[in-house]
């Protein structure tokens, strides 16, 4: 292995290790919210019955079908599947050991937190930065965002950042390779069918992530622009009919119905859920994590350089996840 190579190696280790570790110095396995509850269920079922079913929160989530068709008149758990997998072999692990279930399961995130931030340090370094500018925005983003918040918990939203840093990162490899690399491109068609299965909510990425993936534009034919966009549009909608159709088969029941989330909408809240998602002190992004304040005079040193890829992407992505959950 080459030495740059091997250095970097070490310093992804020593990243992942002091992360965790941070992690661990506030982590209590504490069940925070009927959510948690509900996926801490979903997962003792699919390990134990090979089922989606709400067992042991069924008095939370009462029984609702009594039809003599049905087996069990028991709730689905109803959430995307991935959450639910990548935790399987902890609560297995912890039922063999024995460890406490709980506690063994919520070390997910704090295990998913390490990796978005060795993933952050790559793609800075993908992008050109220096060593210690990659290495310092990593330890700020692992120390005084909401990320270590999120560690504590068993939310779906620390296994969707990492999806999604690690698909944009993907991206950028295959921009430097010009996009002639299968292994690459098959790593992030993974990338993206996983985030969509962590949360359906993800879609809304997809725009963001077009944008970063947009080749440049200087001498490309608008036919093929075209092309490529009727294509990208053509796939996306093949994959979420068949998220729909199939959904209750993953134990997603209808969260891929985006017709029905649409539906669903309660425009009295609207303008007090955006208010909290982009301004207020304590709910918002920058309520949150005081620290992304200092994406601010970044996107303007990269507007000025005429480098609008990040500046767009980054603010659609604010934007249209505050916009879509208020």
């Amino acid at each position: 292995m080459p030495a740059s190579q091997r250095g970097r190696t070490q310093t992804l280790i020593l990243l992942f290790v002091l992360s965790a570790s941070l992690y661990l110095t506030t982590y209590s396995a504490h069940v925070e919210s009927g959510d948690a509850r509900r996926l801490l269920d979903t997962v003792s079922s699919v390990v134990d019955y090979g089922d989606y079913l709400l067992d042991l929160s069924a008095w939370q989530f009462p029984p609702e079908n009594f039809d003599a068709a049905h087996r069990l008149p028991l709730q689905s758990g109803n959430v995307e599947p991935l959450q639910v997998l990548a935790a399987a072999p902890l609560y297995a692990l912890a039922k063999l050991a024995p460890l406490g279930l709980v506690h063994t399961v919520y070390l997910l995130n704090v295990i998913i937190g390490a990796l978005a931030v060795c993933v952050l340090y790559s793609y800075a370094r993908t992008l050109g930065y220096r060593e210690r500018t990659s290495i310092l925005a990593a330890v700020v983003f692992a120390a005084c965002t909401v990320l270590w918040v999120y560690s504590k918990t068993f939310f779906r939203e620390p296994l969707m950042l990492l999806l999604l840093l690690t698909s944009a990162y993907l991206i950028e490899r295959l921009r430097l390779r010009s996009y002639r690399s299968l292994p690459l491109a098959a790593a992030l068609f993974l990338g993206l069918m996983g985030l969509v299965l962590t949360k359906a909510s993800a879609v809304l990425a997809v725009p963001a992530l077009l944008i970063l993936a947009l080749p440049p534009l200087h001498g490309v034919p608008w036919r093929r622009l075209l092309v490529a966009g009727c294509v990208t549009l053509a796939l996306l909608t093949v994959i979420f009919t068949a998220l729909t159709l199939f959904g209750e088969v993953l134990g997603a029941g209808s969260r891929f119905n985006l017709l029905r989330i649409l539906g669903e909408g309660t425009p009295r809240y609207f303008l007090t859920a955006l208010h909290t998602y982009l301004l207020s002190p304590g709910g918002s992004v920058w309520g949150t994590s005081p620290v992304v304040l200092l994406a601010l005079p970044g996107m303007m040193v990269l507007l000025r350089r005429g480098q609008v890829r990040y500046p767009l992407a980054i603010s659609g992505l604010l934007l249209s996840f505050a916009l879509a959950y208020a």
